[in-house]
């Protein structure tokens, strides 16, 4: 599991770890870093701009959490419930680069926005 930008295992799964799985997470890391410095350039503009206190970016690495879980509930809402966490866009991302080798090269910044449109419905 990617928390921010660190991969927690537990101790059992250590020796488990595949490739695939590494460019899975690292994927996952790469959106969450992306989320982050978004969140932190956006709470610093607004704290200089606006009555928005400095205490707001103590929030800032909770976005990319808040984002997850914001576009889990959205899939929660649609139909077939059980592929929720499947189905949102960064598990589509990340599940579509894990077996590319050569994955760097197709991630930039918000790259899993293409993977927003809901497949359950001909989205995709």
């Amino acid at each position: 599991m990617t928390v921010l930008w660190w991969l927690i295992i537990r101790t059992e799964y250590k020796d488990k770890i595949t490739e695939t799985v590494e460019r899975h997470e690292t994927v996952h890391s790469y959106q969450q870093i992306t989320l982050f410095i978004v969140g932190l350039l956006v709470s610093i503009i607004l704290s200089l701009t606006t009555n928005y206190s400095w205490w707001g970016l103590l929030a800032t690495p909770a976005i990319p959490l808040l984002a997850y879980v914001v576009s889990w509930i959205v899939e929660i809402i649609l139909p077939p419930y059980n592929r929720a966490y499947k189905d949102i866009c960064f598990e589509g991302e990340a599940r579509s680069l894990e077996s590319d080798k050569d994955f760097r090269k197709k991630l930039f910044p918000f790259s899993f926005l293409k993977y927003i449109p809901n497949k359950k419905y001909g989205g995709r």
